[in-house]
């Protein structure tokens, strides 16, 4: 027997799951505005952002631009992790930041495993195997595995998981590099006025 599951997410999971993308992507655009305070200095007219690119290219085309003050050693490292051999999770963020920008993320439901459903079965064999009772002449008995996935059948929990522990490591890969003293002065000034733990190392 075989059946057919017609079954639609609610809209707002999609912009529930939009907000934790955008928290991500803006920490990643936080990092680089802290790399290029360090090593320059505070310049409020810099509109710096972190780059994500697909060729060595289209990164270099943003030195002036989004990292704008950051030190050359800071790019470097910035750009060895960019997707240039392919996907990775930098680019599922820009590709869903980007979506989620002009359209609430599309997520779908989905079916997890295989779809047991037993006929003819007691209430008590069906309560026994984890499954319920469907009104009618016949004793259907079912038991489906969901999750929650989006358009392309990625699941949206264990995609934003990852997400979540890369962007972390790496954020924490330069808390390091931002506890070491500042080549500019007046990003000693700034932290101890905004009484910074960082301020300690200076």
């Amino acid at each position: 027997m075989h059946a057919l599951l017609l079954l639609g997410a609610p809209r707002f999971l999609g912009v529930l799951i939009g907000a934790t993308v955008q928290n991500l992507r803006t920490a990643l655009d936080y990092l680089v505005y802290q790399l290029a305070e360090w090593y320059s200095g505070p310049d409020f007219a810099r509109r710096t952002q972190f780059p994500i690119e697909d060729t060595p290219e289209g990164f270099k085309g943003r030195r002036n631009t989004f990292l704008k003050g950051v030190s050359d050693e800071h790019v470097a490292s910035l750009d060895l992790l960019q997707p240039y051999e392919g996907p990775n999770w930098l680019s599922w963020i820009r590709e869903l930041s980007n979506l989620d920008k002009h359209n609430v993320l599309p997520v779908v439901p989905g079916v997890g495993g295989s779809i047991t459903i037993p006929v003819g079965r007691s209430d008590e064999e069906a309560v026994a195997a984890g499954g319920f009772r469907r009104p009618g002449e016949v004793g259907m008995y079912f038991k489906v595995p969901m999750y929650i996935a989006f358009g392309d059948g990625f699941p949206v929990i264990e995609t934003l998981e990852e997400l979540k522990t890369e962007t972390r490591l790496l954020l924490q890969a330069f808390e390091a590099e931002l506890e070491r003293q500042s080549p500019h002065s007046s990003y000693r000034r700034l932290m101890r006025q905004h009484n910074s733990p960082i301020c300690r190392h200076f």
